[in-house]
């Protein structure tokens, strides 16, 4: 398995983003991903894109980690890119993760933090305080919601 580090190199090899935009779009890749490849919700047997955990913070989700090596660039809209051949451990997850930037990708920084504001799991996180963890439950409960209606359509 990858880590959000891993995963943040990996987008930032293939578009420039702001580090707010890294944040934003791993949230939703990591939910979308809980989602697709979970049935249901178990608490003991998920299958996660990664095992960072995402954290309520005012701007939105955080990855503590991913921040961390971003921090150099500072709270930006400057959008920075890694050179280099940045890889994942499988294809699978690359294609998937080349989707998510072709759909949120187009989303500035700010843009992705007001949607996250609207969401269910970051408002409820917050709720219980700042740098709180935002839980799987949550985060699986809003957007198996949300992913049915779209497909119930």
């Amino acid at each position: 398995m990858d880590t959000a580090v891993n995963i943040a190199n990996y987008m930032l090899s293939k578009k420039m983003l702001s580090p707010k935009q890294v944040q934003k779009i791993l949230y939703y890749a990591y939910s979308i991903y809980l989602i697709k490849y979970n049935d249901e919700y178990d608490e003991n047997s998920m299958n996660k894109l990664f095992d960072d955990k995402i954290e309520a913070w005012e701007h939105g989700p955080v990855i503590r980690s991913v921040y961390e090596q971003l921090r150099p660039y500072g709270y930006s809209y400057d959008r920075i890119r890694l050179i280099g051949n940045n890889h994942l451990s499988d294809t699978k997850i690359e294609n998937f993760i080349n989707k998510i930037l072709m759909v949120y990708g187009q989303y500035s920084g700010y843009e992705l933090e007001k949607m996250t504001h609207n969401e269910a799991p970051w408002n409820l996180a917050m709720a219980k305080g700042r740098n709180v963890v935002i839980s799987d439950s949550d985060i699986y409960t809003y957007f198996s919601n949300k992913y049915k209606k779209v497909t119930n359509n």
